[in-house]
């Protein structure tokens, strides 16, 4: 599946009313090994900015999430990706913000302003893209 494939299958996962994070993890989901129900539950608190308090955006919670599922090590008694994976997230993150202007989902919706979310979908469409091109290029 290509990255304009599962752009598509996003949109289809939005409008079925799943969160920002859900969505961008639904669009990877069959890359990870890992549980499509699980990874779905595990985002779903993430919606509207965690918990919807307008804080972190949902998209870049998704790339986290991924992140540590491909960066980690899993080693619970040594945890040497620890820092590895945090850089990389902040990477990620930082280029998220300033594609988007911020990690914030209440500024990015500025639902003050009337937004449509129009926003909302690009961060998607930018956050499924950002993943496979990192993590998956061989998909693209």
């Amino acid at each position: 599946m290509n990255v304009e494939a599962r752009i598509e299958k996003s949109k289809n996962c939005k409008d079925k009313g799943y969160t920002c994070c859900q969505t961008v993890i639904m669009g990877v989901a069959d890359l990870l090994e890992i549980k499509d129900t699980d990874i779905f539950k595990c985002a779903e608190g993430f919606g509207g900015g965690v918990g919807g308090l307008g804080e972190v955006c949902g998209v870049v919670s998704a790339m986290t999430m991924v992140a540590g599922l491909i960066n980690g090590s899993g080693d619970l008694e040594n945890n040497t990706s620890k820092m590895d994976t945090i850089e990389l997230v902040e990477k990620l993150a930082l280029e998220f913000k300033e594609k988007h202007g911020s990690l914030l989902c209440r500024d990015i919706r500025n639902e003050d302003a009337g937004s449509t979310h129009e926003e909302c979908d690009k961060c998607i469409q930018d956050g499924i893209a950002t993943l496979i091109e990192k993590f998956f290029p061989e998909k693209m």
